[in-house]
């Protein structure tokens, strides 16, 4: 009986090996072509396409945000110039040393752009730093607008001086904006300054560096999920190559699938990515 049962399963493995072998063959006949156009066409058009709007997003950013960073850059570098006259008479008021201090820390933030002879890149600061030193200049005018009348006793500017010897911070603040040319230089000019750098410069493009870190951020997941469907496509091939007689063909046939599902994903995302893009920089 035992023998019986022996002789049953070679004769059917004999009968059925054949025909399986030759299943696996036709399977893989279908699936490596297909892998191959997933591999060449498929992830390559989505890596040529995402560089593009890659490209498109980094230069609406940069046309954006360049003229900004430009009057940042000599705001600074006028500020840096205002504050070598700025003299504090006494630290009896808490309002007129936080002034000070202000008018202090935002002259120093000139110092790398005066030293790399350039302004700030776009890329130079996160939004969220960036709207903090925003939020610091406007406080420039909002400490002196509402505090003067017990700051000015504490605090001096000897505007003589300045008129004199500060050429180039004056063509800074032209930089800046021109409609302050000529003006005297005196605490009530850089107040105005700062509170309009703050409201007529900053604010209506407050929005745009945190729209363009989520626009990276997206893109980074994109890509990720792009290394990973391609991965899984090679994956499959060196199984097909190293281990086709080893694993089942169902195995591989389900790598494949997945493969091309993860492809038409990878299409869905890219498609919301330019809706993202196009959205987001108008």
């Amino acid at each position: 009986m035992e023998q019986l049962l022996k002789d049953i399963i070679i004769g059917l493995f004999k009968l059925l090996y054949p025909s399986y072998c030759q299943y696996m063959h036709e399977q893989i006949e279908i699936i490596v072509p297909i892998l191959v156009a997933i591999l060449t066409g498929g992830f390559l058009m989505l890596f040529i396409e995402n560089q593009h709007v890659t490209s498109s997003v980094n230069e609406r950013y940069d046309f954006i945000m360049k003229p900004f960073y430009h009057k940042l850059s000599n705001y600074y570098q006028f500020v840096a110039g205002f504050r070598t006259y700025l003299r504090l008479k006494d630290k009896d008021s808490s309002n007129a040393e936080h002034l000070y201090n202000l008018v202090e820390k935002m002259g120093r933030m000139a110092f790398p752009s005066i030293m790399n002879g350039r302004d700030y890149p776009v890329t130079y600061f996160k939004a969220e730093r960036l709207e903090d030193l925003c939020k610091e200049i406007n406080d420039i005018w909002f400490t002196w607008d509402h505090n003067q009348y017990y700051i000015k006793d504490h605090i001096y500017y000897e505007t003589d001086r300045a008129d004199q010897f500060v050429e180039e911070g004056k063509k800074c603040l032209h930089e800046v904006s021109s409609e302050y040319d000529g003006q005297p230089w005196t605490i009530n000019l850089l107040s105005t300054v700062s509170g309009e750098f703050f409201s007529k410069i900053w604010q209506p493009l407050a929005h745009v560096p945190y729209h363009f870190e989520y626009w990276n951020k997206k893109a980074k997941e994109f890509s990720l999920f792009t290394i990973l469907s391609i991965s899984v496509a090679i994956a499959t091939l060196l199984l097909i190559l190293l281990l086709r007689y080893i694993i089942p063909i169902c195995v591989i046939t389900l790598f494949a699938v997945v493969s091309i599902v993860l492809l038409t994903v990878a299409l869905y995302k890219m498609v919301k990515l330019n809706e993202l893009s196009s959205r987001l920089f108008r």
